[in-house]
């Protein structure tokens, strides 16, 4: 459901002027004020969701993944191993680089 801006909130495309609308009906209405001159045709509107796959709706709900501190991980059981594979990460590192400079 998540595709991002590509697809964004607005389901319809203008097929003139490109402006999205989030109905037919509001596309209707949009071409009746900006297009009078020329017959209104649904089939020809862009279907902005079938053609991305989705809508960004919901994507602000869990928001970025960012790594948590320290201080974050000392809170818990999983946390503290999790500090404990990246120092012995860090330890390793430090060796090889000790290791590659002899």
């Amino acid at each position: 459901d998540r595709k991002g801006g590509a697809a964004g909130h607005a389901k319809f495309k203008c097929p003139v002027c490109g402006m999205a609308a989030p109905s037919l009906k509001s596309g209707e209405l949009h071409w009746d004020s900006k297009h009078a001159k020329l017959p209104f045709k649904p089939e020809d509107w862009s279907d902005l969701h079938a053609m991305h796959g989705g809508t960004t709706k919901g994507v602000a709900v869990k928001g970025a993944e960012k790594e948590k501190t320290i201080h974050e991980l000392k809170k818990t059981e999983a946390g503290r191993k999790r500090l404990a594979e990246l120092e012995k990460e860090k330890l390793e590192k430090q060796f090889q680089e000790v290791k590659i400079k002899r």
